[in-house]
């Protein structure tokens, strides 16, 4: 089981010089303690249950298949 230390920053302006990026989905199952969110990304998606409260959280991450994905993302 991971943790994550969460930060957060306040930008004063976009940078000049932004790449193409990758398209990124997520919705939320739950919100509470724990919750599930579903996540989209460059083709593969992900179940992850995070736990805990704060800035360290713990998460597990499981890749799960478009078609589970596809059945549960509308709860989102």
């Amino acid at each position: 089981m991971k943790k994550r230390n969460k930060k957060k920053y306040l930008l004063v302006g976009l940078p000049t010089e932004l790449t193409e990026g990758t398209q990124i989905s997520h919705g939320y199952l739950s919100v509470g303690n724990p919750e599930v969110r579903l996540r989209s990304k460059a083709g593969r998606f992900y179940a992850t249950r995070k736990g805990g409260e704060g800035f360290v959280r713990t998460e597990e991450e499981v890749e799960i298949s478009k078609e589970v994905f596809d059945i549960l993302w509308p709860e989102t």
